[in-house]
């Protein structure tokens, strides 16, 4: 993979790590925000129905305050009226509080008087046991106003006491909370609400997701005028918002996409216009100068940073690299010259990991004529296909064998081996003598000893065969006493042939050491 192609894939894995991290991120972020969102959401719009019932509450205890003033309760309650005037349902104050129950007490808790009256259905209703009660129960806390929910035999009651102020009675009016109640509430707040009765005053608010994610629902417990839990009071919406929290992240992540995209096709032209580009360049060149075994071009970039300075560098490391070629061209023309014009032939061979001979690297000229091959024929086979070696002398370095040339007999010759490293692999110069006119003078050379020897020998035979004549003779001259005048010539003759023996006997002796001499320095 080339840089240009490694550039590229550096970007794309960047880019997608930046996508992919930054969409995990922002995910988190942004749909965790959008959630926390629509929880702040419910959790507002429960406030607000929970402060429009108190809106409610404070409406009717208005009008409850108001009808404590009025004169016939007033007059009723003083004793100076004897009977008090039922007249709420003529005037129509259910339909436009739209109550279900209004109580007038005395003093003592007492009831004066109390209605029921539906007037969606327009009949009267009973009066539940706990409304008729509730001021008699709440007397001893000397309350002033007071607005809650209250549990009845009919249901959860919406109710509102307020004092009458002419005496210490109290008006209350009261609505049932039923689907009716949580209709017009619904419709009042614009939220679709639900009442649960729920008596469980462990139970906290909540806000809880449908299994199909499509509604969030947030629920909070509303507890009686005395303070126990009595029913949980539920919203439910639509997760509208976290769509358009999801819809918000999908462009965001796709604008982040699209960014990351420019972002990488900026960044790749810019660094291919900066490096990749002038590096394909440089390399371009480079590749040109490489099958060049001479050195003599030279690179060149525009510009004046690194990758130009590179460039010089590299006409200095070429330039420096041409000298030295050169300076190795020269070694390697005197080695050739030196190794060619040797008259002894001569290998170069790779030695094998058991020590052993290998093939033939190189041979010089002397060495082809001996084996009768030519170089590239020579080069790569093995030693051992040419070479048998006999015996060598560890003392001296020298072996003993013969060369196997490729026609014609086998050649004796004496190997000298110089070891050594040739690119980190251990290597061997053979340098082969022809010893063949060597061996034969040396064999004429024995025979030559072998027959003065045999010569020398003669001469001591021939010696004694004369000397024993010549004893004879002397031994027949001393028979001839008769003859005294022809004693003394002959026996001077004797004795200059045995003076002569003698010098022959000593010219023996003589021989003898030098034959000894010869034998033992010719071995």
């Amino acid at each position: 993979m080339n840089v240009r192609a490694q550039t590229i894939a550096i970007i794309a894995s960047v880019s997608l790590c930046l996508i992919a991290g930054l969409g995990l991120v922002s995910q988190g972020a942004i749909l965790d925000g959008f959630a926390n969102l629509e929880e702040t959401h419910i959790e507002e719009t429960l406030d607000r129905v929970v402060r429009t019932i108190d809106l409610r509450q404070e409406y009717l205890a208005g009008y409850a305050l108001y009808l404590g003033q009025c004169d016939g309760i007033s007059l009723t309650m003083a004793g100076e009226q004897t009977e008090y005037p039922e007249i709420y349902s003529d005037t129509g104050l259910y339909e436009y509080l739209d109550i279900q129950y209004i109580i007038v007490t005395r003093e003592d808790g007492s009831i004066l008087s109390a209605e029921g009256y539906d007037p969606r259905d327009e009949r009267p209703l009973p009066i539940p046991l706990e409304l008729s009660l509730l001021h008699h129960d709440l007397m001893a806390e000397g309350f002033h106003e007071t607005s809650g929910f209250l549990k009845t035999g009919e249901g959860p009651v919406f109710v509102v006491l307020a004092p009458i102020e002419a005496t210490s009675g109290a008006v209350t009016f009261g609505q049932l909370v039923d689907d009716e109640w949580i209709a017009a509430l619904s419709k009042e707040t614009g939220e679709d609400l639900t009442i649960t009765l729920d008596g469980n005053p462990e139970r906290v608010a909540s806000v809880f997701r449908s299994a199909d994610g499509t509604m969030i629902t947030g629920s909070r417990l509303l507890s009686d005028i005395h303070g126990s839990p009595l029913f949980l009071l539920s919203v439910t919406h639509d997760r509208s918002i976290y769509e358009k929290g999801r819809l918000a992240y999908q462009s965001a992540f796709i604008v982040i996409a699209f960014l990351a995209f420019i972002s990488g096709v900026l960044i790749y032209l810019f660094l291919n216009h900066s490096f990749i580009s002038r590096i394909a360049s440089l390399n371009s060149q480079v590749q040109k100068i490489k099958g060049d075994s001479v050195a003599r071009d030279s690179v060149y970039l525009e510009g004046d940073d690194e990758l130009s300075g590179l460039a010089g560098s590299i006409n200095g490391m070429l330039e420096s690299l041409d000298q030295h070629q050169g300076r190795i061209r020269e070694s390697e023309e005197r080695y050739r010259r030196i190794f060619n014009a040797a008259m002894d032939p001569m290998l170069l061979v790779a030695i094998d990991p058991d020590d052993n001979p290998g093939v033939i690297c190189d041979a010089n000229e002397a060495a082809l004529s001996l084996l009768g091959v030519g170089y590239h024929d020579l080069i790569g086979m093995r030693l051992s296909t040419f070479f048998d070696m006999e015996h060598a002398n560890p003392e001296t370095g020298l072996s003993i064998g013969h060369f196997h040339p490729v026609s014609g007999e086998s050649i004796p010759v004496e190997v000298s081996m110089h070891t050594f490293s040739m690119n980190h692999q251990p290597a061997a110069v053979w340098v082969a003598r022809n010893i063949s006119e060597r061996l034969r003078v040396e064999e004429e050379r024995n025979l030559s000893l072998e027959q003065i020897s045999h010569n020398i020998e003669q001469f001591a035979i021939i010696g004694d065969s004369i000397r024993n004549p010549l004893q004879v003779i002397r031994g027949y001259l001393l028979l001839l006493k008769d003859k005294p005048e022809y004693i003394p010539a002959i026996d001077e003759e004797i004795d200059q042939i045995d003076g002569q023996i003698m010098q022959l006997d000593e010219r023996w002796l003589e021989s003898e050491n030098v034959i000894r001499f010869l034998k033992r320095n010719n071995r």
